[in-house]
């Protein structure tokens, strides 16, 4: 999981560098089209429309970073999620061999431990439920954002 974040974060930052390009390329053509206009009346109707579909572009760039940071949140708090969960497997498989060592004569303080262990682990659980419903009401509301 953690491999998988640090390359997405790679990629989240080769694409902000594209952008960063874009926008100088945009801006760079918004000049030419002023300059242009300045000399040539006729050619301003064009020009309008390639403003437009830049601002339109750039506009459509902007909302796409947005995304990303959404996602990479997403993405952090799964891992977060992730490490709970192994944390929590570890204390049970420990609780498990504590109980497997002393098999033979009944052991109450080990399943006891056992007990806690389990009900340690259910209350991640129950917040990363919690979490994910959360993640699921935003991502809806973004949704109808772009629609």
């Amino acid at each position: 999981m953690k491999a998988t974040t640090k390359s997405l974060k790679t990629k989240f930052k080769n694409l902000e560098q594209d952008k960063d390009k874009i926008f100088s390329n945009v801006k760079r053509l918004q000049k030419t089209c002023k300059v242009v206009k300045k000399f040539n009346s006729n050619l301003d109707s064009t020009i309008n429309i390639m403003e437009v579909l830049f601002l339109v572009f750039k506009e459509l760039i902007e909302n796409m970073n947005e995304d990303k940071k959404h996602f990479l949140d997403k993405l952090k708090m799964y891992n977060e999620m992730g490490d709970a969960l192994g944390d929590y497997l570890k204390e049970l498989v420990q609780a498990s061999r504590d109980i497997d060592k002393d098999n033979d004569e009944a052991n109450t303080n080990a399943l006891i431990n056992a007990s806690k262990f389990i009900k340690k682990g259910i209350r991640p659980l129950d917040r990363a439920i919690e979490l994910i419903k959360n993640q699921r009401k935003k991502s809806k509301q973004i949704g109808k954002k772009f629609i």
